[in-house]
């Protein structure tokens, strides 16, 4: 147990307690006798002093003791999504696709997931862009986004300028591509 907690701006409404109840039980502070209402002349009273000595111990005691046991209490982390039957294997069929595809492919859509925070779609041109100088080169087009187009993980608009998540994969989209590192 810490002392340095019982001299603290927190222990304040504790001593105040204590004050109070030594001053009402030395004195007994006769001459407030026409002022007293129906709080003083509670604990005025035996019962009084007693209600406010066990408040202040109380009170002191807690902020104690109180930092030591929040440092013990530990909040378990939260477990994913428990996936039965067609939606776990849907989701196990999703990992095996995103292992197979190639480094820049992942990469390619971790970019997009990360645009797809800010708006829904992620152009062709701005995608190839960012992997062009992140030093993927040529390949880009034809290996890279073409190769990510034919997959479940992405749709494409029909004109072929604009690409997104696949919208009813996109939390299992989420789930794989935060958990891969390169």
């Amino acid at each position: 147990m810490q002392s340095r907690p019982l001299f603290s701006r927190k222990a304040i409404p504790g001593w105040a307690m204590l004050t109070w109840d030594i001053i009402g039980i030395l004195a007994r502070l006769e001459w407030m006798g026409k002022k007293m209402n129906a709080l003083w002349t509670f604990f005025t009273s035996p019962l009084g002093n007693i209600v406010l000595l066990i408040a202040g111990l109380l009170w002191l005691t807690a902020i104690t003791v109180l930092p030591k046991l929040r440092k013990r209490v530990t909040v378990p982390a939260a477990e994913p999504p428990q996936r039965v039957g067609l939606e776990a294997s849907t989701f196990r069929h999703l990992e095996v696709a995103f292992e197979n595809l190639t480094l820049p492919q992942q990469y390619a859509l971790k970019l997009m997931l990360a645009s797809a925070r800010a708006q829904s779609y992620i152009p062709r041109d701005e995608l190839e862009l960012a992997l062009t100088t992140r030093g993927f080169g040529a390949t880009i087009d034809a290996g890279i986004v073409g190769g990510l187009c034919c997959t479940e993980f992405v749709t494409v608009s029909p004109n072929g300028e604009r690409l997104s998540l696949n919208p009813n994969r996109s939390r299992d989209i989420e789930e794989i591509v935060a958990r891969w590192t390169i």
